[in-house]
């Protein structure tokens, strides 16, 4: 996934994503970092994308 994609798809959940979007999200690529932060989900790209998601229980 591109970062604009990731980020489309961050917006259209409300920052709540499923288990298969977060997987999705997580094989791309794009994505340079992510750490867990309680409850909550940080994501970083390599070209400076960054979210801040929950993941759907």
């Amino acid at each position: 996934m591109y970062t604009w994609e990731i980020d489309d798809l961050v917006r259209a959940r409300g920052s709540i994503l499923s288990l298969p979007d977060y997987i999705q999200v997580c094989r791309s690529p794009q994505v340079d970092h992510i750490k867990r932060v309680g409850d909550r989900v940080r994501i970083w790209t390599r070209d400076g994308g960054f979210w801040e998601i929950e993941i759907k229980k």
